[in-house]
């Protein structure tokens, strides 16, 4: 008996970095399979994309606390510093979102000169509207932030500590768009120079790291997921607005 409770306390340790391991593994493979399926099955109805937008952070949330032992305001559901995180987030928009709307108005190195999403070319203004309000808060905002800087980044705060949780985090974000990325670009004109597009496709998977580094320093520093929220929300949009009125 006794050698039994040693060997779980000397197992213990080693098997801490199981979860957030496993879990970012999870998060890869899940969307880089998804969307490597083809189109009408990668971009689902209405139908299963919502309540696949809810039931995933439902599951990974009640997984957390449940088996886990996480509270909610550890995974960073709480309304204590909602306030202060929604407005630092709103800040960093403010900062990091400008020059990127700038450069999508004046871009360098571009084939042509601009920017062409063909995806945004057919849009009426109430569809992207209700895009930018609805759709992508719900299938993109929330659902990322609670499974990357709610589940992951707790998991990964418990196993390996502040900064390597950030950088982890941070890093199965980016790799999370590794093909959403790739088709996003092929329905641009940055698909028509293929050194350029490789290039954006690196340089978008960098920004992305350093977009997640940013949202997971937010969500340590205020404990909160306002802050990450606000400003992964606002600044996709902002650039997607740039995109759209250039497609029009």
């Amino acid at each position: 008996m006794q050698r039994a409770a040693i060997a779980e306390r000397t197992a213990a340790p080693a098997r801490s970095w199981l979860p957030p391991i496993a879990f970012a593994l999870l998060l890869l493979a899940y969307n880089n399979l998804l969307f490597g399926l083809p189109g009408n099955l990668a971009w689902p109805s209405a139908e299963i994309f919502y309540p696949r937008a809810v039931l995933l952070p439902l599951v990974a949330t009640f997984w957390a606390v449940r088996v886990q032992g996480f509270s909610l305001a550890e995974l960073g559901i709480t309304t204590r510093n909602l306030l202060p995180s929604a407005a630092v987030g709103l800040a960093v928009t403010l900062v990091i979102t400008v020059p990127a709307v700038l450069y999508f108005l004046f871009p360098i190195g571009v084939p042509g000169g601009s920017v062409d999403y063909e995806n945004y070319a057919n849009d009426t203004i109430g569809e992207f509207t209700f895009w930018a309000a609805v759709r992508y808060p719900i299938h993109a905002v929330i659902f990322e932030e609670v499974l990357f800087r709610g589940v992951l980044f707790a998991l990964a705060l418990r196993s390996f500590g502040a900064t390597w949780a950030i950088v982890l985090t941070a890093a199965t974000f980016s790799g999370w768009h590794v093909i959403v990325d790739h088709q996003t670009l092929g329905a641009s004109n940055a698909a028509d120079d293929t050194a350029f597009f490789v290039f954006a496709q690196v340089g978008s998977l960098v920004a992305l790291f350093i977009g997640g580094l940013i949202f997971a320093v937010m969500r340590w520093r205020t404990g909160n997921l306002a802050g990450p929220i606000i400003f992964h929300w606002l600044s996709i949009v902002a650039i997607n607005s740039t995109l759209y009125a250039q497609a029009r």
